[in-house]
């Protein structure tokens, strides 16, 4: 009995094995069909881009390559490899990518300021809500969840959704039969011409054609007393003073790593805050940034400072900028970078 137990347990594990061939001849965006269109621009162009901008659409629709890099007197030297609706840990992954592969030449990395969590409300049993789940991101949140201030039972709970979660990243649960297509050539990765015109940004310009945008624009302009509440809302967060028991030692640590990592790579990493995000998403990342070297972090959503970031005139909806107001974003990054290199000397 206890041999056929024995012989169980090792079949399973083989089998287990088996299971993770697949990802690990991926690359690890592989579940990200925009990512992976950007990375296929990426390995085929000329182009020599040594500064990348990482995150969600906020950074994707909001800085421009190629003012940044005329402000920087350079030419085609950024590159905007962010995508909309990414997840901290997708980006992340991205992160790494950019700083362990000399083949992206990567001199400045400015990403979007991580949350280190899952986001809620995402499918997640879609490919795109789970191919990231893997050992790093399951014992992260296992890490939030102790160091959250709330019950045993809630706890426990969110332990083990995070845990079945888990579970259906080894088992390649939906996520299998996208893995073999990607790897037998049925699933290539797109080829999307904007990418290579705008270097990865894309902008959202008033008077668009395409009917989801007009559909999103639309829906804001109905009522865009929103605006108010998030100018609001980062304005509070950024002058509220915070407490050391506030802050979650793990996320500062994987912070702080995170920089030590790019610099042995001689690489300068940036954490971004950028405008018109929830005043939770400032509460959550401010404070981390506060015991960062000042160095290693650019602000530009304070609407202190930044008032036009959240007015009407260059407000796409209430998530995001138009073209102008993206230029203005993007100057107002250069100018935050230039001090911080000055920091850095």
């Amino acid at each position: 009995m206890k041999r056929f137990l024995l012989y169980i347990i090792l079949f399973l594990a083989f089998l287990l094995f088996i299971l993770q061939i697949p990802g690990l001849l991926l690359p690890e965006y592989w579940g990200n069909d925009r990512f992976r269109a950007k990375f296929s621009y990426l390995d085929k162009t000329t182009h020599n881009y040594s500064t990348y901008f990482i995150g969600s659409s906020r950074v994707g629709n909001g800085i421009i390559p190629e003012v940044f890099d005329r402000l920087n007197n350079k030419k085609n030297q950024s590159f905007n490899i962010s995508v909309p609706g990414s997840s901290s840990l997708e980006n992340l992954r991205v992160l790494k990518i950019l700083i362990n592969n000399s083949d992206f030449n990567a001199k400045e990395i400015f990403i979007e300021c991580p949350t280190f969590a899952v986001p809620e409300g995402r499918n997640r049993n879609s490919v795109r809500g789970i191919y990231y789940y893997d050992s790093y991101a399951f014992f992260i949140q296992l890490k939030n969840i102790y160091s959250k201030k709330t019950n045993v039972i809630n706890k426990i709970n969110s332990g083990f959704e995070y845990t079945i979660l888990y579970l259906k990243y080894l088992l390649k649960i939906n996520l299998l039969q996208t893995q073999i297509k990607q790897l037998i050539g049925f699933s290539p990765a797109q080829n999307i011409p904007s990418i290579k015109t705008n270097h990865g940004y894309a902008p959202l310009k008033i008077g668009s054609q395409n009917p989801k945008l007009i559909k999103r624009r639309n829906q804001f302009l109905k009522n865009t007393s929103i605006l108010n509440i998030r100018r609001k809302g980062a304005k509070e967060a950024f002058q509220k003073e915070y407490s050391y028991d506030e802050i979650v030692n793990h996320h500062v640590d994987e912070l702080k790593q995170l920089i030590k990592t790019a610099k042995n790579k001689n690489i300068d990493l940036y954490f971004m805050l950028l405008p018109k995000a929830p005043a939770s998403y400032y509460e959550d990342v401010y404070k981390h940034l506060l015991v960062l070297p000042e160095s290693n972090y650019v602000n530009v959503a304070n609407p202190i400072k930044y008032p036009n970031l959240y007015q009407l005139e260059y407000s796409f909806d209430r998530a995001h900028l138009t073209f102008e107001g993206s230029k203005i974003l993007t100057k107002a990054l250069y100018n935050e970078y230039t001090i911080k290199k000055e920091l850095k000397r």
